[in-house]
C-alpha cells in the first residue's frame, strides 16, 4: 500500500492528473462563455441591478426574481407563488442540510422534522 490503512481515510484522498486529450484546444478559448457570464453576472451585482427574494404567508410562499433567463441577458421581473408543500420542501431544500439527506431519504427527513405530507422519497 501506497498510504498506510490505519492512518488514511481513502475516501477523503484525491488526485491529480496531467495529460493531452484530444480536441483539448486553448482554455482561453472554451473556458470564454464561462468568463463572459461571470462578467455580465458581477456587471449586474455591482450594480445591485438583480433580485431574488422570497415572502412567506400562510400555507404558501412567493418568490420575487429578476434574474435572466435561458442566456438572455434582459432583466425581467416575475413572481412565482409556491403552494404549502412547495414551501415546505423548498425552504428545506434551501436550509442547511447534512451530507446524510441524500434525495432519496429527502422525503423521510422532511416527514421526519414534521411536513407530514411528505412521506415518500422525492424524486
Amino acid at each position: 500500500m501506497l498510504y498506510p490503512e490505519n492512518l488514511i481515510d481513502y475516501t477523503k484522498l484525491a488526485y491529480y492528473f496531467e495529460g493531452e486529450w484530444n480536441k483539448q484546444g486553448e482554455p482561453e478559448q472554451y473556458i470564454q462563455p464561462t468568463i463572459s457570464s461571470y462578467r455580465e453576472w458581477m456587471d449586474y451585482w455591482l450594480k445591485n441591478e438583480v433580485l431574488f427574494y422570497y415572502e412567506r404567508g400562510p400555507g404558501f410562499m412567493t418568490l420575487h426574481d429578476n434574474r435572466p433567463l435561458n442566456g438572455s441577458s434582459e432583466l425581467q421581473g416575475r413572481k412565482i407563488v409556491l403552494d404549502e408543500i412547495q414551501s415546505k420542501i423548498y425552504l428545506f431544500c434551501d436550509g442547511i442540510q447534512s451530507l446524510s439527506v441524500h434525495p432519496a431519504n429527502a422525503g423521510k427527513c422532511l416527514y421526519a422534522r414534521g411536513y407530514e405530507d411528505a412521506a415518500g422519497p422525492i424524486r
